[in-house]
């Protein structure tokens, strides 16, 4: 079996110990010297320190027979991406999958290939790239997989089992989901609110929280909570009324939590250190887009939260003096 995947910059999706019979060829950009040279090096809490070394390194889409195609690169621009897949990407075989965050990410992959199976998937997996080919992991490890459309054929949720399988193989964790869509949102409540509003204030969650007020931090939490509550209604919109206020009160507590019992100033959130670093952050993919579903759904002026983020942000994103 052979898979190739996209090495991110700054993140990393991989499976510790290859199953027998697979063939991994990783693509990557600014690291491919580095992992070309030294190979992946993971320190993970989870894990343990430990190497990896692909069976070929590239710095481009190698031609060839692939069975996966693994994206694990930030979700911009989307149609640009799927193009660079091309020469790896057998029509009616190769299974794309998509390990990227953000809602409404699938489509441009569709439209290109429109016989291949195509698995949207939702990770979490808290991964620093501390330098180039050194990934740092802690805290936890899941990879939640499902086919796009939902509505697939039987052949494509067969691939999802067979990934998911792969991953469990090579000692991580996956689950199969009829319909990840759910997932998406679910992360996105998280994504859509601490990862703009850190990387707009240059604070990690738990000094955003700290440093609003000595007294109290409630009131930065209920900006935190009217930002959830956008997407929570956005999702149930959408038809996923499980992502509710139960969902939007389960996350507040993790950051509440974060505060009162963290040693050190809480989670940096991936948009927060592409700020800090000057790259360009995931605006589109976890921001823009649930600002275009309101439109559409006729909810533009009941997120202005939402917003005003994507303006703030997009801003950002094109200023030279950040």
């Amino acid at each position: 079996m052979h898979l190739s995947t996209f090495i991110p910059s700054q993140s990393l999706s991989c499976r510790l110990n290859p199953p027998e019979g697979c063939h991994i060829t990783a693509v990557c950009r600014s690291n491919y010297s580095a992992i070309k040279s030294n190979g992946i090096r993971i320190e993970s809490t989870v894990f343990g320190p430990q190497t990896f070394k692909p069976d070929v390194v590239a710095d481009q889409t190698p031609e060839g027979q692939y069975d996966y195609v693994v994206v694990t690169a930030k979700a911009f621009p989307l149609s640009n991406q799927a193009e660079l897949l091309v020469p790896g990407v057998t029509a009616g075989h190769t299974t794309i999958v998509l390990i990227q965050n953000g809602i409404e990410i699938e489509d441009p992959y569709r439209k290109l290939f429109p016989e291949n199976p195509i698995l949207s998937c939702v990770v979490y997996l808290p991964v620093t790239q501390s330098s180039p080919g050194v990934f740092v992991h802690v805290e936890m490890e899941l990879l939640v997989i499902g086919t796009y459309p939902v509505a697939a054929p039987q052949s494509h949720k067969e691939k999802a089992h067979i990934f998911g399988s792969l991953i469990g193989e090579g000692g991580a964790t996956a689950e199969v989901q009829d319909d990840v869509q759910s997932e998406r949102w679910q992360k996105l409540l998280v994504n859509a609110s601490w990862n703009t509003i850190c990387a707009v204030t240059r604070c990690r969650d738990a000094e955003f929280l700290s440093f609003n007020s000595k007294e109290s931090y409630e009131p930065a939490v209920g900006v935190i909570e009217d930002i959830m509550k956008e997407i929570s209604m956005l999702a149930i919109a959408s038809g996923y009324p499980k992502i509710d206020e139960k969902k939007v009160a389960f996350q507040l507590d993790r950051a509440r939590r974060r505060i009162t019992g963290a040693k050190d100033q809480g989670v940096e959130p991936s948009m927060m250190g592409d700020a800090l670093h000057g790259r360009q952050m995931e605006v589109d993919a976890i921001i823009g887009n649930p600002v275009r579903i309101a439109e559409r759904l006729g909810l533009g002026g009941k997120v202005p939260m939402l917003r005003l983020l994507w303006i703030i942000t997009q801003a950002l994103n094109g200023s030279p003096r950040r």
